[in-house]
């Protein structure tokens, strides 16, 4: 059966005689062949929240004729009590002597996400959260905590990664169970058909294409972030899973620069159609706490309607309450024990190479200054980045962390001053606020990888604060008056 479709705005004037759909549309006598003097039956189903108006000799409401269009008024008091108060835009099928009302596939998904978060909190549930490109599960972790400062819990349903090893750490998360569907896959290859609906999607897209080094390091060939040939493609996926899972809220955290990437133009534009509304800024941690001076972007989608201001969480900034030496922990059994040779004995890399303090992950301070002169007479800017113990602020920690003491690391002093480490996995996991027992039967190299690549939770908490404040509007007492 042929069917043609037409969107119509619901009249914004409700009347003693109730709401009106007024259809003035040339398929009423094209595709569903009804005249002037037809006799319509309507016909109610709440539950798929459809009006269907079939012709009937006996029916109530008259086809009539305006100028050379058909036309059929439809004022009705139930028409709020099928379609919601929420509703303001509806689809017209047109068919052989019927017709079907219904909401808009975006008003209708709206709706329906409204309800199932306001049903989870009446009933005193959880709320569901879904994460994508998971990592360890820290931002997932983050968001969830700041809902729960205000008193409303989330349960992790899904958390999809490609890195095995990470989702093995992110297993240690808090928000995880027993019944967390774990997706050790790449995002397209998600069995979307078995994913549950839920109220939070939460992203860490991979940054590889957006991120400034992408611009000027071994990638810098690429053009645009799209064409990076392992992480380009997935805002297509993303937006897929998005409509999948139907979430209330929609959180994604990346590099700065990824705001004017086309991906998120894309997104903008495209959760704009299906009820969203948008909400970024960049955020640094070292203005929320953090000593890491870690600055990302925030995408906040969220169903219109909901009373969230992204400026709000710049109400939670503070002051840095700690220094580096708060983090500093040389009694850990991971650290060797300090060589006790003579450091200034150790003049050449051959020296330390032929040395046990090179087998013992220390390195002599004099010897990383000398390098630094040498990379400045060079003309390389290059500087050591020699932690303080009195230190508020250090430099963003990366994912290559770990891999060798290098210039522009930061590395920690012992306590005599004459020789410094690298931090270790448990001191960067406190350092951006991550339970270390997440990265505790990593390697050191796999652990510090995992941590470059996650966040700073301190924002994060803010955040989800935030966006928990905001949901106020679904408790219970409070009627639904958002309309799409």
């Amino acid at each position: 059966m042929s069917y043609a479709l037409s969107s119509l705005e619901l009249s914004a004037k409700i009347t003693a005689r109730g709401q009106r759909i007024f259809v003035s549309n040339a398929f009423l006598s094209q595709k569903s062949k009804l005249e002037a003097g037809d006799k319509l039956r309507l016909e109610f189903d709440r539950k798929r929240k459809a009006i269907t108006l079939v012709k009937d000799d006996n029916g109530t409401l008259s086809v009539t004729k305006s100028g050379n269009r058909f036309v059929v008024d439809v004022h009705n008091k139930t028409i709020m009590q099928v379609l919601g108060s929420a509703i303001k835009r509806v689809n017209i099928f047109f068919y052989f002597n019927k017709l079907i009302i219904r909401p808009t596939q975006a008003g209708l998904k709206a709706y329906q996400r409204i309800l199932a978060a306001k049903r989870r909190m009446a009933n005193g549930e959880p709320l569901l959260m879904g994460e994508t490109c998971s990592g360890i599960g820290a931002l997932g972790n983050a968001i969830a905590s700041g809902f729960e400062r205000v008193g409303q819990s989330f349960r992790l349903a899904f958390a999809n990664e490609m890195d095995l090893q990470a989702m093995e750490a992110a297993t240690r998360s808090a928000t995880m169970d027993d019944d967390t569907m774990l997706l050790n896959c790449s995002m397209e290859q998600i069995p979307f058909e078995d994913l549950p609906q839920v109220d939070a999607l939460v992203a860490g897209l991979s940054c590889k294409g957006a991120s400034r080094q992408a611009r000027t390091g071994k990638d810098k060939s690429i053009s645009f972030p799209e064409l990076h040939h392992e992480a380009g493609y997935l805002a297509g996926p993303f937006i897929h899973l998005a409509m999948t899972v139907n979430p209330l809220i929609i959180v994604l955290e990346n590099v700065a620069e990824y705001l004017d990437t086309a991906s998120a133009e894309i997104m903008r534009q495209t959760f704009s159609r299906l009820g969203y509304e948008c909400h970024e800024d960049v955020f640094c941690a070292d203005e929320y706490g953090s000593l890491e001076a870690r600055k990302r972007m925030a995408m906040i989608f969220t169903t219109v309607g909901m009373p969230f201001d992204i400026k709000a969480v710049l109400g939670h900034k503070r002051g840095v309450e700690h220094t580096m030496e708060d983090f500093i922990q040389h009694d850990d059994e991971s650290i060797s024990p300090l060589p006790t040779m003579d450091v200034t004995s150790i003049q050449t890399e051959e020296d330390m190479a032929a040395t046990k303090a090179a087998r013992s992950g220390w390195y002599p301070i004099h010897m990383l200054q000398a390098r630094e002169v040498k990379k400045k007479e060079q003309g390389k800017g290059h500087r050591a980045c020699i932690i303080d113990p009195t230190d508020t602020r250090i430099s963003t920690i990366t994912a290559s962390y770990g891999k060798g003491v290098r210039l522009d690391e930061s590395v920690v002093q012992s306590p005599c001053g004459q020789w410094v480490r690298l931090m270790t996995p448990r001191e960067h996991a406190r350092i951006k606020g991550i339970d270390v027992n997440i990265i505790a039967d990593t390697g050191k190299t796999i652990a510090h990888r995992l941590l470059g690549n996650s966040v700073c939770t301190s924002v994060w908490e803010a955040i989800g604060e935030t966006l928990g404040n905001a949901c106020e509007f679904l408790r219970p007492k409070v009627d639904i008056a958002v309309q799409f």
